[in-house]
């Protein structure tokens, strides 16, 4: 299956003039000193002129950006919104939704809005469970680094239907996702999180519980905790756990540009690359924890191929297994790897 599936005049000029042209004619002209250079009353085009200066000074202030305005949502009610998605449908870029502890069923779309969305109690206390017809949350509409999702936990949302994302979708958009758990969600393609065309940025994001499963034609079932494609990332704090898929059980990255810092991988299985598998695109990996993995095939802390290059270091690969290449395995690909441990694979 082909990955194209998924995916006026001059005031200074005028007084040169009226010096250029001389005393003889200095009897025919008014002397400015003396009065002003028209009778009065000043003429009615004079007089209009405070008028339209009002009315230009009105027109500025029409015209000026609307503050940003904070929306509340709480699910017990007592905030402007009882839902999470009436909040985003009412904001405006630049608007923040401040999100009180709970449990929201729903699924939300961003819509294209520079709006942050923040749980104020945090992931532990605040959850958005998905319907399980789609992704829980979809980042789709080109939304930018202004668009946040802050301090959530997203679970339960199947995107098996349509592939992708079962937790979050993000298409052509970059977002900025801080302070999240991503657990218990599916697709057939980044069960947890799904990226394609982004330039996004996770810090301190978990990733737990996760399946990208296969489909009926036994096809796909890629990146069980997220999967990214053709995009620019930067991870930080992120932990791949206890997530399932064929190929990257934590995570799988295919001509991905990556920047990742402090990346614990453990507990995740696969057919191939269970930690981590990254297919062509360059990853620089700076500290990491690659533990107790396992892969029935090969991979069991990493899977490096497909011409895939790039920077790691400061790695402990640790306890995980697989008949081949239990510690990692590397296949027509050229990364450094430098100031790492490979202990008990």
């Amino acid at each position: 299956t082909s990955d194209a599936m998924l995916d006026s005049g001059n005031p200074s000029s005028r007084a040169t003039a009226a010096t250029s042209s001389g005393a003889d004619r200095s009897s025919s002209c008014h002397d400015a000193r003396a009065g002003p250079l028209w009778p009065s009353p000043a003429p009615a085009s004079l007089a209009a002129m405070g008028f339209r200066s009002s009315i230009l000074s009105l027109t500025l202030l029409a015209a000026s950006p609307a503050a940003a305005a904070t929306w509340t949502v709480s699910a017990g009610g007592g905030s402007d919104f009882s839902t999470i998605s009436a909040a985003l449908s009412a904001a405006s870029d630049g608007d923040t939704i401040e999100v009180s502890a709970g449990t929201y069923t729903e699924d939300l779309d961003f819509g294209g809005r520079a709006v942050e969305v923040i749980a104020t109690a945090g992931a532990a206390a605040t959850t958005i469970v998905g319907t399980g017809i789609g992704s829980v949350v979809t980042f789709d509409g080109g939304e930018g680094p202004g668009a946040v999702l802050d301090g959530f936990t997203v679970r339960g949302g199947d995107a098996s239907g349509g592939l992708r994302g079962g937790g979050l979708h993000v298409s052509g958009s970059s977002p900025t996702l801080r302070h999240l758990v991503v657990r218990e969600n599916s697709a057939h393609v980044g069960g947890g999180a799904h990226f394609v065309g982004s330039d996004s940025a996770l810090l301190d994001v978990v990733f737990i519980d996760n399946v990208a499963n296969l489909t009926a034609e036994a096809q796909w079932g890629y990146g069980g905790g997220l999967y990214a494609i053709d995009s620019v990332l930067t991870l930080e704090s992120v932990v791949a756990q206890g997530n399932t898929a064929a190929r990257g059980g934590g995570l799988m990255l295919r001509d991905t540009i990556a920047a990742i810092a402090d990346l614990t991988a453990t507990v995740n299985t696969a057919e191939r690359g269970a930690g981590v598998a990254v297919e062509a695109g360059d990853v620089t990996l700076t500290g990491a924890v690659i533990s107790d993995n396992l892969a029935s095939v090969n991979g069991g802390g990493l899977w490096i191929f497909g011409g895939a290059a790039g920077i790691w270091s400061g790695l402990l690969v640790a306890g995980n297994e697989a008949p081949d290449g239990a510690g990692g395995r590397v296949t027509d690909s050229s990364p450094s790897l430098l100031y790492s441990s490979f202990v008990a694979n």
